[in-house]
């Protein structure tokens, strides 16, 4: 606080604050006749109270969560998978707690429903998430003073060594692709299918970026590809729709080997009818092909026992994408490399399967040591 003398003898006093409301500095006076001490501490409570005023949050009249969420959901721009899934996980919640008012809704009524349920931890904490940016626009639009969920606290997750190892071995090497590509080239009766296999593990996409992919975005001169477009997987093929990528870090330039444009020509050679989307990988018939369809179909030939992978293992089309970052860490990419070519907005994934891989090359190299004799 501050003040400064008036032309008529009076005093003026000033306090700065930041507005909670306007999120800007503002600032509050109050003029009084003296700057004794007792008007110096009239003031300071004057000035509190008027800024107290300033930052108080009107709440809104109180409405029930259901009808929150109804306004929530309105201004949700998010990808029609996600909300999909959010929906399903918040109509379970609106059964429980729709007819309540926002403001009846404590912390330890949603401590208690979410540790109740028998969920896997990283569906708890999935629901988690929605719960928080839900109660945080409660607040935000002035039904809340506080998020609820601020309160709400979670156990930590203990990770069992047979996730740590399921992890680890969430890829393939390379000699395992050679068996694998040997089994589908013998017994895969699916070309397009065998095709888009091995292009995924050559390049890096994500499966919805492949299925989106169009001639357009490649480059057969430059052996580049671009990738500026994802899938958004439906129910059936007439559902499914081409969206952007999943991050501002997924629109990247991928260059190819020589491998993968004789994969596109032997794909343009396969191809009998052209797709109206312009698509590279299709149905056969020129539409989209189906993920659920792709992972039957890869999993059909997969042998666990000759593959060499454990029994726990289960060969999903991104497990290609995994195999392609060790590929990279094995023929000693940098990091930062992987994570621009493979289009990784955080570095946590790359590291963990970087890891995992030099481990391994590591563990190889020593073993090598065991034979060496002086």
């Amino acid at each position: 606080m501050f003040y400064k003398e008036l032309d008529n003898g009076k005093y003026r006093y000033y306090q700065k604050n930041w507005n909670i409301k306007e999120e800007r500095w503002l600032q509050v006076s109050v003029t009084l006749k003296s700057k004794t001490r007792t008007v110096q501490a009239e003031a300071k409570r004057i000035l509190e109270d008027k800024i107290n005023e300033k930052n108080s949050v009107h709440l809104l009249q109180a409405e029930t969560v259901e009808e929150v969420f109804a306004q929530w959901l309105v201004i949700r721009d998010i990808k029609p998978s996600t909300l999909r899934t959010q929906t399903q996980i918040m109509n379970v919640f609106i059964k429980v707690f729709g007819n309540k008012k926002t403001t009846k809704v404590k912390s330890s009524a949603l401590q208690t429903y979410l540790l109740a349920k028998d969920w896997s931890y990283g569906y708890r904490n999935l629901v988690r998430v929605y719960l928080f940016s839900f109660f945080r626009y409660a607040k935000t639009v002035g039904y809340l003073e506080d998020n609820s969920m601020d309160r709400v606290v979670l156990p930590k997750h203990k990770v069992t060594q047979e996730e740590v190892e399921l992890k680890r071995e969430h890829y393939l090497s390379r000699h395992q692709i050679r068996l694998y590509l040997d089994v589908l080239d013998e017994y895969g009766t699916n070309p397009i299918f065998n095709i888009s296999f091995e292009f995924l593990y050559l390049t890096g996409l994500r499966i919805g970026e492949a299925q989106s992919l169009m001639w357009s975005d490649i480059n057969i001169e430059d052996r580049l590809l671009t990738v500026k477009h994802t899938v958004q997987k439906g129910n059936k093929k007439s559902d499914y729709k081409i969206t952007t990528p999943k991050t501002i870090h997924s629109y990247r330039k991928v260059y190819f080997n020589s491998r993968v444009v004789e994969l596109l020509c032997e794909l343009k050679r396969l191809t009998f009818i052209e797709s109206d989307k312009n698509l590279v990988f299709t149905d056969g018939q020129g539409d989209f092909f189906l993920l659920d369809t792709f992972n039957l179909y890869i999993q059909r030939y997969f042998d666990n026992q000759e593959i060499g992978k454990s029994d726990n293992f289960k060969l999903t089309s991104h497990v290609f994408r995994h195999s392609h970052v060790s590929l990279l860490a094995e023929l000693g990419f940098h990091v930062r490399e992987i994570m621009e070519r493979v289009g990784h907005s955080d570095e946590k994934t790359t590291i963990q399967i970087y890891t995992h891989v030099t481990e391994k090359m590591k563990q190889n190299s020593f073993e090598k040591l065991e034979f060496v004799a002086i």
